[in-house]
């Protein structure tokens, strides 16, 4: 779902890994995602959002996305 959005934005994907300060600097929008494990985001993501430092004002969203064990592959639009 990341890097679906991503292209709708014409944005760059990253990892959890791969974001610091710097990379948001210029960023006019920012976006966190991860899927749900055990109803909670994966920790990469928290660990990574935990060691940025306070970027008020800059204009951010989340999402996660979950699946059900044998659901099977379905698209909701």
């Amino acid at each position: 779902m990341g890097a679906v959005i991503s292209d709708v934005l014409h944005a760059r994907s990253l990892t959890p890994q791969e974001v610091g300060a710097a990379e948001l600097a210029d960023a006019d929008l920012v976006g966190f995602g991860s899927g749900i494990y055990f109803m909670r985001f994966d920790q990469a993501l928290l660990d990574c959002v935990s060691r940025l430092p306070d970027m008020a004002g800059k204009r951010a969203f989340v999402f996660g996305t979950s699946g059900l064990v044998g659901s099977g592959p379905k698209v909701s639009r």
